[in-house]
């Protein structure tokens, strides 16, 4: 029996078209994102950025909470 490694997820990598049409916001606040804040969850590929939805959401969670950039 083969244990999964809980650093690894299932969960597939989109567009950041993708994930701001999840969100409902345009794609240049997404695009915004990843290059104002560090710790955004982005995958930088030759051929463009992905996401992990859930990922995201947990960042605007946290986000939210530590209150965005001023926090």
């Amino acid at each position: 029996m083969v244990k999964s490694n809980p650093l690894v997820s299932d969960e597939k990598y989109v567009k950041l078209r993708e994930v701001a049409d999840l969100l409902g916001v345009e794609y240049e606040t997404v695009r915004e994102w990843t290059a104002k804040f560090p710790d955004f969850p982005a995958l930088r590929l030759p051929k463009g950025i992905r996401v992990r939805p859930s990922e995201v959401v947990a960042w605007l969670d946290q986000f939210q909470k530590e209150g965005g950039a001023n926090g």
